[in-house]
């Protein structure tokens, strides 16, 4: 059978971090999600599964120009490595009529690791530095227009308040996912993004890559934030409590003008004029994918 969701109870003699992130399961969905990962690495180990990965609904695995399937990524990796990255890159939406967006949405803001390594040590900086949530995003948004000329990101205004939205190069999350071996998994500590140590970091190979369709068009805009409770709206991250806002309380037809105009990227020349330049690159093989099928 099937569930949604498993509790932290169901987990036989649990590692302490379980039971620390257990308290907050119940409220917190990044917590049933660390919950239910190690839960699946059991079922996995008892059904001779050797490995196992957490992603969303709005994300792909793509293994690599190397590998012309998952499998033969898995298959390659040494037996003393513990765990695989898959680092993510992040849609860059523009405008489709298809309702499948993995077959319509094609380009990807590229991942910049020396800017985007360097802006994680500021960011911890500031945050040891009491330094407010907008002021931070602010930083950001200014970090990246400076490192890229002023050619990326731009800066979508509020249509509810007027404020400036001041986003980084991704909207969403910018890290990793991660294969962990089932039969290691209760070795480590499990963050959502990867496995961490607990009495030691595990052997790590990054390979593949995580494709993030985070907010490929209007309408999963509006249902996207429409669905989290208050307790997920947190001004912790200031970009993206704004963009709650203006999904969750303007008017549908506002909220799909602002993503169309603000969000997406409908400008040929723009388009093509990030690509050109790094910023972007387009993915055909995934579309290819569904489109012969």
């Amino acid at each position: 059978m099937v569930r949604p969701t498993v509790r932290a109870s169901l987990i036989k003699n649990p590692p302490a971090w379980i039971k620390e992130v257990e308290v907050q399961e119940i409220e917190q969905m990044d917590f049933r999600k660390r919950i239910n990962t190690l839960y699946a690495a059991g079922l996995a180990l008892e059904d001779g599964i050797e490995w196992v990965c957490s992603i969303d609904a709005d994300e792909l695995i793509v293994p690599g120009d190397e590998f012309s399937n998952i499998w033969n990524l898995l298959a390659s990796i040494k037996a003393d490595v513990d765990q695989i990255l898959l680092p993510n890159v992040e849609l860059l939406p523009t405008p489709s009529t298809d309702e499948n967006v993995f077959k319509s949405q094609t380009v990807f803001i590229r991942r910049q690791n020396f800017l985007q390594n360097l802006w994680r040590g500021i960011n911890v900086l500031m945050g040891k530095l009491c330094v407010s949530p907008q002021r931070i995003a602010l930083a950001e948004n200014y970090f990246y227009k400076i490192a890229l000329r002023g050619r990326f990101p731009p800066t979508p205004i509020n249509p509810l308040t007027g404020e400036k939205i001041y986003r980084g190069l991704y909207l969403g999350y910018s890290n990793h996912k991660a294969f962990m071996r089932s039969s290691r998994a209760r070795s480590f500590n499990f963050n959502i993004h990867q496995w961490i140590r607990i009495d030691r970091r595990p052997k790590t190979v990054v390979a593949g890559q995580i494709l993030h369709y985070d907010l490929p068009d209007a309408e999963y805009f509006i249902r996207k934030f429409g669905q989290r409770p208050l307790n997920m709206q947190r001004k912790v991250f200031y970009t993206r409590y704004q963009l709650g806002m203006v999904s969750c309380e303007a008017p549908k037809d506002v909220a799909k003008l602002f993503f169309e105009e603000q969000i997406c990227v409908a400008n040929k020349e723009k388009l093509d004029s990030l690509i050109n330049s790094g910023i972007a690159m387009e993915v055909k093989n995934v579309s290819t994918f569904f489109g012969d099928s």
